[in-house]
């Protein structure tokens, strides 16, 4: 459930960077050929700091020339992609010519605001295929892409196991890991349970094919003040529904329960019946259609509604339609508030507000487990 136009952020730095440098010291795989695809998702117990968090990170590989070699000599410097001092020192142009490894592209996921348990979810496709023995390099980096740095790096052999979260322990970047041996052992030594980490898959299963069902959120805030031509009451974040748009969004809800009580068989509803997640915009108006019209469908009472910040609406200089006031479970609270300030209003003002809107029903449906996903800190 999201609103009209969706698109990543075009102010404020968020933008993520999805695609990677043209240049790489990898060959080019074939069609057929597997590639390596990560899933960062979130940092636990991230150091209190000011300024934007990111996580980057690349492939460290045994240079061709010696990749029979054996792989127990580490003994060689952590480089700094793009001249940066990304990770952990200075490799001159001299020392890279020497170098027996070579680097994947650098990736690096979209900003987040500040906290202990910052969430991405974020997927990258790194373009190369796996070979036994790459290291992952990751960092948790602050400031912009153009200027970011390192706050805790860490490095792991990358695992055999596929599709199964793994948590890496980051160190804090100081003087004493100048070499990858370095690295991998203090990660390995640190306690998982107090240092920093972040967690992580290798997607290896992945479907080929899914299907996607979109939902309009209903009649908005915004949407009457335009249709009335109402430009000051255009100037306000994060509308809500009207008592039209509630009663819009409870019309989805008695149309796909009427077809299940009258064709229980139907392929169609079947599969949107099986749907395996359901997610949302964290804006009010959008989450709130999706309340009123999915609650009772199988999948948000097993699973309930994951919050997901990238499918607001494009944000445009002025777009103050596109951001939010709350985060995390003041997202719901305020959700909850608003829909029974407006059925009460409506009812008060005797407007067309239907009376099968019952408060207790309201109040249910606002019970819906939800999922704040990557918009547990500030999402516009």
């Amino acid at each position: 459930v999201g609103p009209g136009r969706i698109g990543k952020d075009k102010v404020g730095g968020n933008k993520p960077s999805h695609k990677l440098r043209k240049k790489s010291n990898f060959p080019s795989l074939t069609d057929e050929a597997s590639t390596i695809i990560i899933q960062i998702q979130k940092v636990e117990r991230a150091p209190k700091i000011k300024g934007m968090l990111a996580i980057e990170g690349y492939i460290e590989r045994e240079s061709e020339a010696l990749m029979a070699h054996s792989m127990r000599d580490r003994q060689r410097p952590v480089r700094s992609n793009r001249d940066l001092n990304l990770f952990l020192s200075h490799a001159t142009l001299s020392q890279k010519q020497k170098m027996k490894t070579v680097d994947s592209h650098v990736f690096r996921t979209p900003r987040r605001q500040p906290s202990a348990n910052p969430v991405w979810n974020y997927t990258v496709d790194l373009q190369m295929e796996f070979i036994e023995g790459d290291i992952l390099h990751l960092a948790l980096t602050k400031g912009s892409e153009k200027d970011s740095k390192p706050i805790a790096a860490g490095a792991i052999e990358m695992p055999l196991e596929t599709d199964e979260v793994i948590c890496l322990p980051l160190c804090q970047v100081n003087k004493r890991l100048h070499t990858t041996k370095d690295l991998l052992k203090e990660c390995k030594n640190s306690d998982k349970n107090k240092a920093c980490c972040v967690s992580f898959k290798i997607l290896k299963n992945l479907k080929k094919r899914s299907r996607v069902y979109f939902v309009r959120h209903g009649e908005s805030k915004w949407n009457q003040a335009r249709r009335e031509k109402n430009y000051r009451k255009l100037i306000h974040f994060d509308h809500v529904l009207t008592i039209d748009g509630i009663r819009q969004s409870l019309g989805l809800s008695k149309f796909w329960k009427d077809i299940l009580e009258q064709k229980p068989d139907d392929a169609e509803l079947r599969r949107f019946l099986s749907a395996d997640r359901i997610l949302s915009s964290p804006l009010s108006r959008a989450l709130q259609t999706c309340l009123l019209a999915l609650a009772d469908h199988p999948t948000a009472k097993s699973r309930g509604i994951t919050l997901c910040r990238d499918l607001r609406e494009v944000k445009s200089l002025g777009g103050f339609d596109a951001k939010g006031k709350v985060y995390g479970p003041a997202i719901m609270e305020r959700v909850e508030l608003k829909l029974m300030k407006k059925i009460k209003e409506a009812r008060a003002n005797n407007s067309s507000s239907p009376e099968e809107i019952d408060l207790k029903m309201i109040e249910k449906v606002c019970k819906t487990k939800i999922d704040y996903n990557d918009t547990n800190t500030q999402w516009w």
